[in-house]
């Protein structure tokens, strides 16, 4: 009597037998990716060097931040450079990461690797032209776009904190940040560090109680909440905890057929969502006032992002005042 684990074990062979995605492909595609990466920077006015492509091209992970401090040094006082940097270094981290979740999928589904590798590419090209077309019907068809007060809710939340970031780690940059304005932050990066060898002893002296707690993972994960406020992912949270820790613990086998299943279904229902719901109540203007519409306002991060915790200093404005900048 055949098993799950021979069934899983004959699957994984079948699989296995599928001819591999050869790594010419790979290279070709690097190869024409970087190609075009020099032709816009090269070609489009942002005074940014071809050099600072080798830059972002070293990082496997984490490149945001990195990113920004690093061409904000190069390139002080240049938001565009900034932004085209942190640009290319986040889409290498996203797209490796999407790379190889996509193929661990597949795997799973017993779908061929070249199969997923000529989809992945396809959908690449299709996904950027109609990435570039959207864009641009927005700008010239949807009335004050990335407006705080945007009727349907076109607020740019993302953008508007990417645009926060030019200006800070492009414009100011970071030497201005942090020799003369916020000169403590900087000691975070050796903070950092020396933090890594007593989590690495606690770890190893509790390896029992502490083999869930990554620190990179909490402070990825706080990270990831800015700019957004509370509502976007507390029912997310809710989800995960439900099925990462009751249902794995509980309902173990339904869980290893299921869960990621039930993923992608939560997933493809909350964009088909977003397409109905605006196209049927958002663009014709419709007006639906409800706990589940306005309960993201009653925080203090709601209200259009107008609310302050303390009040707004006599002179107006925080910060240095004119002609004490540093």
């Amino acid at each position: 009597m055949e098993t799950d684990q021979d069934s899983i074990r004959s699957s994984s062979e079948q699989v296995n037998k599928k001819l591999p995605v050869q790594e010419r492909a790979a290279d070709f595609v690097f190869v024409g990716g970087f190609v075009l990466s020099v032709a816009a920077v090269t070609a489009y006015p942002s005074q940014t060097k071809v050099q600072g492509l080798l830059i972002v091209f070293g990082y496997s992970f984490g490149t945001g931040a990195l990113t920004e401090i690093i061409s904000g040094y190069i390139w002080p006082g240049n938001g565009s450079s900034m932004m085209l940097m942190r640009i290319y270094g986040n889409a290498m981290d996203s797209t490796a990461s999407a790379y190889i979740s996509n193929h661990k999928l597949a795997h799973y589904a017993k779908i061929p690797p070249r199969a997923i590798f000529r989809v992945q590419i396809l959908g690449t090209l299709v996904q950027c032209l109609v990435t570039i077309g959207v864009l641009n019907w927005q700008m010239s068809n949807v009335h004050d776009l990335c407006s705080p007060t945007q009727p349907q809710k076109f607020k740019c939340a993302s953008e508007r904190s990417f645009y926060a970031a030019s200006i800070t780690w492009g414009v100011i940059g970071p030497r201005r940040m942090f020799d003369d304005m916020y000169p403590i932050p900087k000691y975070c990066f050796l903070i950092g560090f020396l933090l890594a060898f007593p989590l690495h002893i606690l770890k190893r002296t509790f390896p029992r109680q502490l083999r869930y707690v990554n620190p990179m993972l909490i402070v990825g994960g706080m990270s990831n909440w800015a700019p957004y406020n509370l509502s976007y992912y507390t029912a997310g949270f809710y989800v995960s905890f439900a099925f990462m820790f009751v249902i794995r613990r509980r309902y173990l086998a339904w869980w290893e057929k299921y869960n990621y299943i039930l993923h992608s279904g939560l997933t493809s229902g909350v964009a088909f969502a977003a397409l109905i719901i605006f196209f049927s109540l958002q663009y014709t203007g419709a007006n639906l006032s409800w706990w589940g519409n306005n309960i993201w306002q009653s925080g203090i991060d709601g209200g259009d992002g107008r609310q302050a915790l303390l009040p707004v200093p006599r002179m107006g404005f925080f910060g240095p005042s004119p002609g004490h900048y540093p």
